[in-house]
């Protein structure tokens, strides 16, 4: 499992979120089904399809994931970290 952020680009044709799932499955080293719960249950992932299918401007999606900092843009660009969780 990775530790540092790390960043992915997808330029495949597939929509954000299903890119997001492939980053996340990289990321922890599983296979896309073994991520952890659905990304529904974490963002709309219809919303999400629809704003980075409309925007002209690349535009940034900012939402945390099952211990994950997801930081999505439209342009298909894909930052994960661990999140650092303050005591």
């Amino acid at each position: 499992m990775a530790s540092e952020e790390q960043e992915y680009q997808f330029i495949d044709g597939s929509s954000l979120s299903v890119n997001i799932v492939k980053a996340i499955a990289e990321f922890r080293d599983v296979e896309k089904h073994d991520i952890g719960p659905p990304l529904y249950e974490a963002i709309d992932t219809t919303a999400l399809d629809r704003i980075s299918e409309s925007v002209e401007e690349p535009a940034i999606i900012e939402f945390e994931y099952n211990g994950l900092k997801i930081v999505a843009q439209t342009d298909g660009k894909i930052s994960i970290m661990e999140r650092k969780v303050e005591i």
